[in-house]
């Protein structure tokens, strides 16, 4: 879905988003969540990877990777009664400066079909953390 403004390679080098340590578990996909439980970290800095993370292929869920997975580093947060998207200030990709690029594909149509997944399944929507700044 962000592939207008992320290159694969960009995300190839980094996988933060497919990387949690014990703090963040709330950010894993469901099926993530589940095999990462709290009980599988042996302490607070260790690092786990999603189980579907290939090491030289990247994510292995292809088009059946979750919503969440599909629309990172944004996430859908209820604040005062709206729904608004933040970005998370750990992709390197982006910046406040890029924002603008996030913005534009919010504006071309990405919001509404957020809208339309978090209608169906509001536990998309996550609590918001200073760790995501709001852009939209």
């Amino acid at each position: 879905m962000l592939k207008s403004v992320l290159t694969g390679e960009q995300c190839a080098k980094c996988k933060i988003c497919c990387s949690f340590v014990r703090e963040d578990v709330w950010e894993a996909p469901d099926f993530t969540r589940d095999t990462l439980n709290e009980k599988s970290f042996k302490d607070e800095k260790e690092i786990l990877l999603c189980p579907a993370l290939d090491s030289s292929k990247g994510c292995t869920l292809g088009e059946d990777k979750p919503f969440d997975c599909k629309i990172w580093p944004l996430r859908p947060f209820m604040i005062d009664g709206k729904l608004r998207i933040g970005v998370a200030d750990i992709c390197p990709a982006f910046t406040p400066e890029t924002d603008y690029k996030l913005k534009n594909l919010l504006e071309s149509g990405l919001y509404d079909v957020i809208v339309e997944m978090v209608e169906k399944d509001t536990s998309l929507i996550k609590n918001h953390t200073k760790d995501y700044r709001i852009i939209f």
